[in-house]
């Protein structure tokens, strides 16, 4: 499929018809309303919020252009033209652990797999449980005691995927909002666990030396950069919506409620949203292409 891709100076300008300093483009589904602020979706709204803080207070236009394909088809564009005033930020993925990492100009991955794994940490959570529950404390007790035995156990889950996609396959099945991982939440149990890692055990990537030594190099790793995004956030929002019904026995919150309010906590605090190391990142990264 032929990726529409503006002119170079069309790139080279884009920015400023919205008076902004730079422009970012990244993954996401491609806006077709000509009412930008109606369409804004959550990926426009992390990056805005998180860029302008990074950038030390510079206005981003941030624009989703579809698929990775379709961005990494930015990016070349804009190197081959030369156009400054312009980033391209996609999906880390499973980069660095099956894939070589990319590091070409305009290029900006994700710190975490994807940018939902950035936003959805433990400080999100609470102050999403805080928002709902008027500043029950019981919310961050939850959280803390729940949190770090999920997080483990599907990163453990994930880096066997990782391990079996070095071989060709994959034991979690991506076109599930939970990628077929059976959950009791708050809890995971080990039998389910022990059911999924079954499917790696059964297959040659376990007898495979490059598939054991990429679970021994990783293990490790943040679970924010092994756990696939979309997985991670359905996790999370899961967890937020069980322990808000345990302390308000209210019926469950909605995936969009929950979101916008992260994103609103995000706006307000992204610092204490994502934390110091992610903002930092992205800073240097912008800095290094001249924003």
């Amino acid at each position: 499929m032929k990726v529409f891709v503006r002119s170079a100076s069309g790139l080279m300008n884009y920015h400023k018809f919205y008076g902004a300093d730079f422009t970012a483009y990244v993954e996401g589904k491609v806006e077709t309303s000509s009412d930008v602020e109606a369409t804004k979706t959550s990926d426009i709204c992390y990056y805005e919020y998180l860029l302008q803080t990074a950038s030390g207070g510079k206005k981003p236009k941030v624009k989703c252009v579809g698929n990775k394909s379709a961005a990494l088809e930015y990016a070349k564009r804009i190197r081959i033209n030369g156009v400054t005033g312009s980033v391209v930020i996609v999906d880390k993925d499973l980069e660095e652990i099956l894939t070589s990492p990319i590091d070409q100009f305009p290029i900006i991955t994700t710190y975490g797999y994807s940018w939902e794994n950035e936003i959805w940490t433990a400080a999100t959570m609470v102050a999403v449980l805080d928002s709902l529950t008027n500043g029950n404390p019981a919310g961050k007790f939850e959280v803390e005691k729940h949190l770090p035995s999920l997080e483990r156990r599907i990163k453990f889950l994930s880096l066997l995927d990782a391990a079996a996609q070095s071989n060709g396959f994959s034991i979690l099945k991506k076109t599930s909002s939970l990628c077929g991982v059976a959950f009791d939440f708050p809890y995971v149990n080990v039998s389910e666990i022990k059911r999924v890692s079954e499917k790696f055990k059964i297959t040659s990537a376990s007898s495979c030396i490059v598939a054991r030594e990429l679970i021994q190099n990783n293990s490790r790793i943040e679970a924010k950069k092994i756990i696939q995004g979309h997985f991670w956030s359905n996790i999370a929002l899961r967890l937020v919506s069980y322990i808000y019904r345990k302390l308000t026995r209210d019926s469950t919150p909605s995936n969009a409620l929950l979101t916008n309010l992260a994103l609103a906590h995000l706006k307000l605090d992204v610092i204490g949203t994502v934390g110091q190391s992610i903002v930092d990142r992205y800073r240097i990264e912008l800095v290094k292409y001249g924003i």
